[in-house]
């Protein structure tokens, strides 16, 4: 049996992979072939060369079949491995079942007209000092979209988890900016991540569904927002009553219905 540590600047080990190699990530083309070719419950690890940036061309990654990804920044000793989403998709997307864990990378230019700019959590999120930045979710990309902004860069759904330690996002933006009158567009969550709950009191589902869980740790948010900027027509019916009010937004760094636990975690400008 063969493992692979991952250790912090302190040296400490904060992840091991049991059974799996890490293997140098050159290019996005490769990492989708690896998990589009992967045996259903298999881990995957990779690790990205110091200071070089992999640009995701356009399409989210995508993480299914019980799958489990692994990827870091190669060492600790240059600047961290970017993987930018070119504000033309997400960065990733994990499906129940399946679980990411990063390290030590840079995220930026993720974009979304729906639920997390920058990750959709269905699955299991672990993230060790990683950063997020210019990542966006906005339903007016969407023609006519209804859909409420929830998660500038991350969106925690019901049966999902997040744990982050030593991560920042900044400049990071839910945010409702359709100016079309004949569209009535539903208000913004959570500028930089939403949990979602099936009521805002964090109760479970119909059919049982826990509330998302999202857990920080010395993370850092700075200049995030949540904002409605949109024109409302008062003619046409709320997809949900939930959000019969359209004027209005919250959570400018973090908005949640489901369970948060912040350990010395700080906000700056971080706006409504």
């Amino acid at each position: 049996q063969r493992q692979m540590c991952i250790r912090d600047r302190t040296n400490s080990v904060v992840a091991t992979t049991d059974d799996s190699v890490a293997t140098l990530l050159r290019s996005v083309v490769q990492l989708r072939a690896a998990v589009s070719s992967a045996v259903p419950g298999s881990t995957l690890s990779f690790v990205v060369e110091p200071g070089s940036t992999l640009r995701l061309g356009g399409q989210h990654l995508v993480l299914s079949n019980n799958i489990n990804l692994n990827l870091a920044t190669a060492s600790w000793r240059g600047m961290p491995g970017v993987l930018d989403a070119e504000r033309l998709s997400r960065h990733f997307m994990i499906y129940p079942g399946s679980a990411l864990s990063l390290m030590g990378l840079h995220l930026v230019n993720g974009t979304s007209p729906i639920d997390g700019g920058s990750i959709f959590v269905l699955g299991k999120l672990k993230a060790i000092e990683i950063n997020i930045s210019q990542s966006t979710c906005d339903p007016s990309l969407l023609q006519r979209s209804t859909t409420p902004a929830r998660g500038g860069s991350v969106f925690v759904s019901t049966n999902a988890s997040a744990d982050l330690t030593r991560c920042n996002i900044w400049d990071s933006t839910a945010a409702n900016t359709n100016t079309n009158a004949q569209v009535r567009i539903a208000r913004a969550f959570g500028g930089a991540i939403f949990v979602y709950g099936w009521t805002q009191n964090g109760g479970l589902g119909p059919n049982g569904e826990r509330p998302g869980q999202l857990i920080l740790r010395q993370c850092h948010f700075w200049d995030t927002a949540a904002k409605s900027d949109c024109t409302t027509n008062s003619d046409l019916t709320s997809v949900d009553d939930i959000y019969a009010d359209t004027s209005q937004a919250a959570g400018g760094a973090i908005a949640s219905w489901g369970n948060v636990q912040a350990y010395g975690t700080t906000f700056e400008l971080s706006l409504i």
